[in-house]
């Protein structure tokens, strides 16, 4: 038995409450996606930090860590991991030679692909009971939700 197929973590509400079945949910998509980005050699998290370089390009740990929505310290931890697997490399900055600016490796590059196909199947293993109305509406009530937080 995996651990996403039969994991129904404990709620301290009701579990009929919309919170209780999304944190049920959002474990349950986190060890599927964990295990899938193992198969990459990537650790949970390190694929934001990859993707905000792909995206936005070189930055600072800082920049990185604002893009990615995490603290500084936790960044540096991720950094790290990336560094030593051959994923980012760190230069100085060219303004200010005290910065240190992260680029992604030809290593991280050549991951984009598999990254891309992680999420793929993880949204289709996730959503495969919705018809794609259903798909579409969930999509755009989650997005209303995180509008709503985000104010």
């Amino acid at each position: 038995m995996r651990d996403t197929d039969h994991v129904e973590p404990a709620c301290p509400v009701p579990s009929d409450t919309i919170a209780c079945r999304l944190q049920r949910l959002g474990r349950m998509q986190y060890l599927m996606l964990t295990a899938a980005l193992e198969t990459l050699g990537l650790h949970a998290g390190q694929e934001h930090a990859l993707s905000a370089l792909w995206e936005h390009g070189p930055q600072t740990q800082a920049g990185l860590a604002a893009l990615v929505g995490v603290d500084t310290s936790t960044m540096c931890r991720t950094l790290q991991r990336l560094e030593r697997a051959g994923y980012v490399a760190r230069t100085p900055g060219e303004t200010d030679r005290r910065t240190t600016v992260v680029v992604p490796t030809a290593a991280a590059n050549a991951l984009r692909g598999g990254l891309a196909g992680v999420y793929g199947s993880t949204e289709e293993r996730l959503t495969t009971a919705l018809t794609g109305a259903e798909r579409a509406e969930l999509g755009r009530l989650l997005q209303k939700m995180i509008d709503s937080l985000a104010q």
